[in-house]
């Protein structure tokens, strides 16, 4: 990770956007992953956010871990359908890290992770990145999956 934090993996039903809310209005500087219910907090708000988790009765995992499944490329068919995904797995700390030192250099350029995220082109980044997962020693999983 990039700095001393925790995972939360946030279980059940409640309102994501309030808590996010809430956390920043306070001043926390907990990140809220939206799209996985996944807060990323800091060492010294840990103690405090649980307890607003608790508070909320928000359940949740603690340090879970985030991996990102990505397609390094595909097979199409004829008619431009994708049949095959050459597919790898990474930490999502490492990816973070990874996008951090060489956004500028990426063929996807985005502003921040999450629009990374949302822009990846496998044909263009894929082989790219799954290089250096290589090189690093950090790939979790990686082959080859039908559609």
């Amino acid at each position: 990770m990039e700095r001393n934090e925790h995972k939360l993996g946030l279980v059940g039903s409640f309102n994501l956007n309030e808590l996010r809310q809430h956390l920043s209005n306070n001043g926390y500087k907990t990140e809220v992953d939206m799209t996985l219910g996944i807060l990323s907090v800091p060492e010294n708000e840990y103690y405090e956010v649980k307890t607003i988790l608790a508070d909320r009765q928000i359940s949740y995992m603690d340090n879970v871990a985030v991996e990102y499944e990505l397609t390094k490329n595909y097979t199409e068919d004829k008619d431009g359908n994708r049949i095959s995904e050459d597919t790898f797995i990474v930490p999502e700390s490492w990816l973070r890290e990874y996008w951090g030192k060489y956004k500028d250099v990426l063929p996807t350029k985005a502003e921040s992770f999450a629009d990374f995220l949302d822009l990846y082109a496998p044909q263009e980044d894929g082989q790219m990145i799954f290089d250096a997962a290589c090189f690093d020693g950090v790939v979790i999983a990686d082959g080859m999956s039908g559609r």
